[in-house]
């Protein structure tokens, strides 16, 4: 069975613009899970100065600000008193 050029053309049209829609929306899913990041390092934070033993200041948030440092990232509790440069040096 022949399958003519017009029926060919389409088809690949069709495939073309499904794959696009699959990128874009894969895309744009990306975006907002990178802009809701920050925030959910903010909750984080909280929770970490609610739920473990020191809270705001302790020893687990400390450590917890190191790591989320060495990453790149602050929260804006650490940026209040002066940011990553206060912490210790990763290790110590």
């Amino acid at each position: 069975m022949m399958i003519n050029k017009k029926t060919k053309l389409l088809s690949l049209l069709v495939g073309a613009a499904a794959i696009l829609t699959i990128l874009a929306t894969t895309s744009s899913t990306t975006y907002a899970d990178k802009s809701s990041g920050s925030n959910g390092l903010e909750k984080a934070d909280e929770n970490v100065h609610t739920h473990t033993p020191g809270g705001f200041g302790g020893h687990q948030d400390i450590k917890f600000h190191t790591g989320t440092c060495q990453g790149g990232h602050s929260t804006s509790d650490l940026d209040s008193i002066g940011g990553c440069s206060i912490l210790p040096k990763p290790g110590r």
